[in-house]
């Protein structure tokens, strides 16, 4: 999302543990019924291999403002002017072809992947479309990230570099993500 990449571009680029090389918007189904959001790190390709998750819960969907900002921890209000961060866990997802219910918080099944939207390179948002402009003009004004969030909207919308487009690179299917 717009704040997460700002602020891991702005503050803490020598400290970064992850290598961010792709961003990918999916669509998803998501039961309404959210549970704690996980502190998590590492991805498979780091080391140690991760994720290395502490809190949450092993199938319901967690839900929080991101960096925590907003009303209380996110998870029980319906908006944030800085949006929310969702944690999709392993055991929660819906069997292919299923999408989670009323029942889910029962059932199990509490997330699906409708659909891998487009995958960007992160060097075309950054770099080609120079996102960090409008990120700091963002924080300059402390009104919000609405700059930042219409500049990562453009490079999702469109292909074309001059409307702030960014390529769709490809990227696994939602099936192919099913292991």
């Amino acid at each position: 999302d717009a704040l997460f990449i700002c602020t891991m571009r702005l503050y803490q680029e020598g400290r970064l543990d992850h290598n961010y090389t792709l961003i990918s918007r999916y669509s998803l189904q998501v039961s309404p019924a959210f549970g704690q959001y996980p502190a998590c790190n590492g991805y498979p390709n780091t080391k140690p291999p991760g994720p290395h998750c502490f809190g949450g819960d092993d199938r319901l969907v967690g839900r929080e403002g991101s960096f925590s900002a907003g009303d209380g921890e996110g998870r029980c209000v319906r908006e944030n002017h800085v949006g929310f961060w969702y944690a999709l866990p392993k055991n929660g997802r819906c069997p292919a072809g299923q999408a989670p219910g009323k029942d889910a918080w029962s059932s199990g099944c509490t997330w699906s992947l409708t659909q891998r939207v487009k995958t960007i390179r992160q060097d075309c948002l950054l770099k080609d479309q120079d996102y960090l402009k409008y990120c700091k003009a963002d924080v300059l004004e402390k009104k919000g990230f609405t700059r930042s969030i219409k500049a990562l909207e453009a490079a999702f919308a469109s292909e074309d570099p001059s409307m702030g487009g960014c390529a769709d690179i490809g990227g696994p299917n939602t099936d192919e993500r099913q292991a």
